[in-house]
């Protein structure tokens, strides 16, 4: 489909988005049929029956480079349009127990380089790089299978000696697994520091995790009013933390017992 020449004519937002250089992004409706688009790039075409997306790049651009770029900036909106809570966090899982462990952060914090060094841990796995999403429907805070693949940057990749920017699609385990701790991110640049994990108080943390949330247009007063409940009762389902820890590779083992010791992963 030339979705440029059949754009649907109402625009309910837009937005910028910078990387590179600044890419103006729209969200349009057309009957049941929503579209995120991007001159640039190409669009995503959705609709609200689930895991029905799909990519429409602009002549020039590789199919795969639409599908890595959508997938951190626009699917989280379109989980959201179905109903899921999605948060800007990497995620890992314990084996044994299923429970799920989230550092949430912005971009350039370090939640990537956690979230993969805590997956080469003996009983854990990564789950996410960038984005986190939630099923809240029944009353708990499960995750729910979102695409995700590795992006280590460059420092990173070169410690472990992986491959920068591989885009390695993460698996996904056919378990249902229950997010059961958030690490909320507090990077600092002093080589010394030793790593600190501090209680966050309910009112203190709801505020941070809203400013980490994705909603698929703030436009949408549903949407709004959806994530202003949901993420009061993820206070009363998840353990809530704030985790202060120096940005040194030589620091990185000390950082994480800190996280082992502190996520709780009793198993049911």
């Amino acid at each position: 489909m030339d979705w440029a020449s059949n754009e649907p004519g109402q625009v309910i937002a837009s937005w910028t988005e910078d990387d590179d250089s600044p890419l103006t992004i729209t969200y349009s409706a057309c009957g049941d049929v929503r579209w995120i688009a991007c001159p640039e790039l190409g669009a995503i075409r959705f609709t609200a029956e689930q895991d029905s997306v799909t990519y429409h790049p602009v002549i020039g651009v590789n199919f795969d480079t639409l599908v890595q770029y959508a997938s951190r900036r626009w699917l989280p909106r379109v989980y959201n349009y179905w109903g899921f809570q999605v948060l800007h966090a990497a995620a890992v899982y314990h084996r044994n127990s299923h429970t799920a462990v989230a550092f949430c952060a912005p971009t350039l914090i370090g939640k990537s380089t956690l979230a993969y060094a805590m997956g080469r841990r003996h009983g854990w796995a990564q789950l996410t790089d960038d984005v986190m999403a939630l099923d809240q429907r029944d009353g708990g805070a499960f995750l729910k299978m979102i695409p995700s693949m590795i992006s280590l940057r460059t420092r990173t990749a070169q410690h472990f000696g992986e491959v920068p920017f591989s885009f390695t699609p993460l698996p996904w385990p056919d378990v249902v697994l229950r997010l059961s701790t958030i690490f909320l991110l507090e990077a600092v640049d002093a080589p010394d520091a030793s790593p600190a994990v501090v209680p966050v108080n309910p009112a203190d943390g709801y505020v941070a995790l809203l400013k980490q949330a994705f909603i698929v247009s703030e436009n949408d007063a549903d949407a709004r009013r959806r994530l202003a409940v949901d993420y009061l009762q993820l206070m009363n389902a998840v353990t809530l933390y704030r985790l202060i820890y120096p940005r040194a590779f030589e620091k990185l083992d000390a950082t994480l017992d800190l996280v082992e010791a502190h996520a709780q992963t009793i198993e049911s």
